[in-house]
């Protein structure tokens, strides 16, 4: 009812954006707004916060190695290169992009809208074989000749965080706040 305040009300939401500072200060300003929203009813705001996915930051010379299997076997109009796709992308990928390399890759073959009922698989072999073709690929050519590849993508790997730099980040985030009403 638009004239009642109920006496409780419960709400969950999350903040994604494209840095952990701009993820911070977003985070800042709906803590904020929900204060305003209980100050101007008279109310009180607990506010839990907890820490969720990181946006995405890929490597870019994994996913050029990835990428080159890729078009190897599918031809170069049916590979996109995904490591321009990351930025503001918030998964728990996110999160072990931010202290190693990583990709998170992506296959055709499906149809509908992501994370609802209607996402279904539209072809088997190109949403579960070749993708599964295009990784083993990459797995061989980075454990090949001494892992040499894979340790050239390590050693030119600058991470966004420290592991315990994001561990503090992450530990950083949960918070509990009430804010009195008026």
């Amino acid at each position: 009812m638009v004239n009642v305040v109920p006496d409780d009300v419960r709400i969950e939401t999350y903040v994604r954006a494209a840095t952990t500072e701009a993820l911070q200060s977003v985070n800042e300003k709906v803590d904020r707004a929900l204060q305003s929203g209980a100050m101007a009813v008279g109310a009180q705001a607990r506010i839990k916060t907890t820490p969720g996915y990181l946006p995405a930051f890929y490597d870019p010379q994994f996913c050029a190695l990835f990428g080159r299997n890729g078009v190897s076997l599918l031809g170069e109009s049916a590979f996109a290169d995904q490591s321009e796709s990351g930025g503001g992308f918030s998964s728990d990928m996110g999160d072990v992009c931010h202290i190693m390399p990583a990709l998170q890759a992506f296959a055709a073959g499906w149809e509908g809208s992501a994370h609802t009922s209607a996402y279904l698989v539209s072809d088997d072999e190109v949403a579960y074989i070749l993708p599964a073709k295009v990784m083993a690929m990459t797995v061989i050519d980075l454990l090949w000749g001494e892992a040499a590849i894979a340790a050239d993508i390590v050693r030119n790997h600058t991470p966004v965080l420290t592991k315990e730099e994001y561990l503090a980040f992450m530990r950083g985030m949960n918070s509990e706040s009430v804010f009195p009403g008026v």
